[in-house]
């Protein structure tokens, strides 16, 4: 994509309205325009982050700034397939981190939690293998994903399904921290005696607050992994 249509888009996101659901464009928008200088490795990167590295090192304290959080993962996993396709690269990192590390682990240890024994049938090793092989033109085609899968039910799902836009398990926090979680925030996080303080600057965590409160930024996200980071501090440290 062309620099110019960077600044651009990066432009016009400002000025759309911005809303707090699950498919709010001002906010999809603002991340993907937000990196127009960087490789595709670090808009990647930037991409699947809720803090930049630009904010995290803002957020954290003199003693930890002087540390340097960068890891090479991405770098070490494209470097195994550098002789494939940009797309096939970037699933191959997803196979190799989120897939394991994130969706596969969830669904384990939730549905262990409620003695379930859970299959994922898509990860049928044979099909996996199979499914690797298979040109880019089969999984995205004309701009549409999961194109061969469509393709393979369509005359088993209901056009309104198979055409639906996909939704994640998303949830409104956005919108409860304008309410009760914004209270359980302020006498968990912005206390004196808040353990987080020993690792972040309590200013810039009040600012991105107040941003959210007034309406000028979503920092629902932040908020989050910082009010997590707390508890998990008060319970295990």
């Amino acid at each position: 994509i062309p620099s110019a249509v960077f600044t651009a888009g990066s432009i016009f996101s400002k000025i759309i309205p911005r809303t707090y659901g699950y498919f709010s464009l001002r906010r999809r928008m603002e991340r993907f325009f937000e990196g127009k200088n960087l490789s595709v490795l670090e808009r990647h990167h930037n991409w699947i982050s809720v803090f930049s590295d630009e904010l995290i090192r803002q957020s954290l304290v003199p003693d930890l700034m002087k540390n340097d959080f960068k890891t090479n993962l991405e770098n070490d996993v494209f470097e195994k397939v550098k002789d494939l396709s940009l797309l096939n690269k970037l699933l191959y990192l997803n196979f190799t981190s989120y897939l394991p590390d994130d969706l596969n682990v969830k669904m384990d240890r939730m549905s262990m939690a409620n003695s379930l024994e859970t299959r994922s049938p898509m990860l049928d090793t044979s099909l996996f293998e199979y499914a690797a092989t298979l040109p880019q033109e089969f999984k995205i085609y004309k701009g549409q994903a999961k194109y061969i899968i469509k393709e393979a039910f369509k005359d088993l799902i209901p056009s309104e399904i198979l055409k639906r836009k996909k939704h994640g398990f998303g949830v409104p926090i956005a919108n409860w921290f304008f309410g009760d979680l914004g209270k359980y925030f302020i006498d968990n996080v912005l206390v004196e005696n808040a353990k987080s303080k020993t690792y972040l600057k309590q200013e810039i965590v009040k600012s991105l607050y107040d941003d959210h409160i007034n309406r000028i930024a979503d920092h629902s996200q932040k908020l989050w992994l910082i009010l997590q980071f707390e508890l998990w501090l008060k319970k295990f440290i």
